[in-house]
């Protein structure tokens, strides 16, 4: 049976190695990159736009149930798509909506890589 102040060193030595492993983060991505910092003298990203420092993970895979009752072709699926709260991506689920004319087609939002990391353009009607 070990002593209690073997044991108290012990759980010392994994917390210290855990705060060790907490402290070291990645460096910043070079100039220019996605994510980076902007250079000096240059402004950050617009007010109102949605920046994530690194891209999206995969689109999860999803179920898409059969449409609400209503006209044939009136209701269209939008897939879900990751979101960013300013610290995580979080999954935004799908969801039928009602086409706004006979034609209209759903263009999904999408990630694009920037000056300032990821940007996120919206979906739209088209």
């Amino acid at each position: 049976m070990m002593k209690p102040s073997t044991i108290v060193l012990v759980c010392c030595l994994f917390v210290m190695e855990g705060m060790q492993a907490i402290a070291q983060q990645p460096p910043p991505p070079p100039p220019g990159m996605p994510g980076a910092a902007p250079p000096p003298g240059m402004p950050g990203p617009p007010p109102g736009q949605l920046v994530a420092p690194g891209p999206p993970p995969m689109p999860q895979a999803e179920m898409i149930p059969p449409p609400p009752p209503g006209p044939p072709g009136r209701m269209v699926w939008q897939p879900g798509y990751w979101s960013w709260d300013g610290r995580a991506y979080l999954w935004v689920s799908g969801i039928y909506v009602r086409r706004p004319h006979a034609h209209a087609l759903w263009m999904p939002g999408r990630w694009v890589p920037g000056p300032y990391g990821f940007v996120w353009e919206p979906g739209h009607w088209r």
